[in-house]
């Protein structure tokens, strides 16, 4: 089948690429796999069930090569810490660059905002989004700094734009 279910489960490998062609990664199937460090997810797959990494707080990055992003819930990377709390895995979520936004505004995504992270699928190199924040500000005749979203930006005159880091 294009499914995963307990296929991982308590394996001692630490790291795992899923096959190509896998569409729904079910809850739990790699839960608790305590030696698991990093996971590679290809673009075929389209969900990520509850759980589905759950358990897992030796997890340190997961590759998410999908360009769109998989329906998932805000479990599927999380573990209860010593309070019983369910807090997200300490890993790292790397996503296609071209995709950052729509992973940060999608559904269970939102919950790992702090844990995605831009990247090149082809050359690995890392997306910043602070480098690349796309912040222009323009200098106006009366020597007001307005931002384009600023009303007052359109009532004078503008005589310059600094791009944020360039």
């Amino acid at each position: 089948t294009n499914n995963i279910l307990l296929a991982y489960a308590n394996a001692s490998g630490s790291e795992y690429t899923i096959p190509d062609g896998i569409t729904v990664i079910y809850q739990g199937a790699f839960c608790s796999c305590v030696n698991l460090r990093s996971v590679t997810i290809p673009e075929s797959v389209t969900g990520i069930g509850y759980m589905a990494f759950g358990y897992n707080s030796n997890l340190e990055s997961v590759y998410c090569k999908p360009t769109t992003p998989p329906s998932t819930d805000m479990y599927a990377f999380q573990y209860p810490n010593e309070d019983g709390e369910y807090v997200n895995a300490p890993c790292k979520i790397y996503v296609p660059q071209e995709s950052y936004d729509a992973y940060m505004s999608k559904g269970g995504w939102a919950n790992y905002s702090d844990n995605l992270v831009g990247y090149n699928i082809e050359t690995g190199e890392v997306f910043d989004p602070e480098s690349f924040e796309c912040v222009i500000k323009y200098t106006s005749t009366d020597g007001e700094i307005v931002v384009p979203c600023d009303s007052s930006a359109f009532d004078a005159e503008i005589l310059c734009n600094i791009y944020k880091n360039g």
